[in-house]
């Protein structure tokens, strides 16, 4: 059994705190209408994670919950309701707007709270945790070949970018229809290597010893400091969850 190097008495709280406690505020997250408070939310997100960032780039990592969030909202306003404020090819309706907001709002603070977990806590540690919940080994599973494909897969990514732009392939002479067939063969590019990266991750991961039926850490037990942490992360949530209600919600 490895003694899981990442519970360090010296951190300022325990990384199984740490990562219960975001996989909570998640949940939460789907409990709260109100805006005002969605959007402090995420402000107050954003600008921790360009804190913890230190001047890199964080648009890639935010870019898939904001092309996601952006479809949800775009699907809610056409379908959604049944007063009718605008036209734009079809009937855009008021109540589809604002669950849109909601939904859009919810999306991005949930991704930019895991963006931040990720940034801050090693892969180890949030496998760790999850195996000393005793979640079942396939979800384990699932999560440890995704922390490390998102990584490699964004690199990837990036190669792609910086060879389409070497071969002109954004160049401004070429039309708007150029650039996007471009983008399109860079993309299925992309989709086609991350299935052969998917199998090899795995046998890399699998390779190197790791086995999700096993427990492959030691938990040393936490200590009280970190007791009280979580007790007083308990009760900023419960008191966000009150503020909410008590403000009413925005649909």
């Amino acid at each position: 059994m490895i003694n899981d190097f990442n519970f360090d008495d010296n951190d300022f709280l325990d990384k199984r705190i740490k990562v219960l406690s975001v996989f909570l505020f998640v949940f939460i997250l789907l409990f709260l209408k109100n805006l005002y408070v969605l959007i402090s939310i995420v402000l107050l997100l954003l600008t921790i994670l360009i804190y913890v960032s230190k001047g890199k780039k964080i648009f890639f990592s935010c870019i898939s919950s904001i092309l996601v969030s952006l479809f949800v909202f775009a699907t809610l306003i056409f379908t959604y309701g049944q007063t009718e404020t605008a036209t734009f090819i079809l009937p855009i309706y008021k109540e589809g707007i604002n669950l849109g907001i909601i939904i859009l709002l919810r999306i991005f603070a949930s991704v930019t709270a895991l963006t931040l977990l990720i940034r801050t806590t090693s892969v180890y540690s949030i496998i760790s945790t999850l195996q000393w919940i005793k979640l079942p080994a396939t979800f384990v599973n699932l999560t440890a070949l995704i922390l490390q494909y998102i990584i490699i897969l964004g690199n990837k990514a990036e190669q792609i970018k910086m060879a389409l732009i070497a071969r002109c392939g954004m160049s401004d002479k070429l039309s708007w229809w150029k650039k996007i067939r471009n983008i399109a063969y860079g993309a299925g590019s992309l989709l086609i290597q991350s299935f052969d990266i998917s199998i090899i991750i795995h046998k890399a991961m699998l390779a190197r010893g790791y086995n999700p039926y096993k427990n492959m850490y030691s938990h040393p037990q936490i200590k009280t400091r970190n007791i009280f942490a979580g007790l007083i992360i308990l009760i900023i949530f419960a008191s966000i969850l009150l503020i909410d209600y008590r403000l009413g919600g925005f649909i």
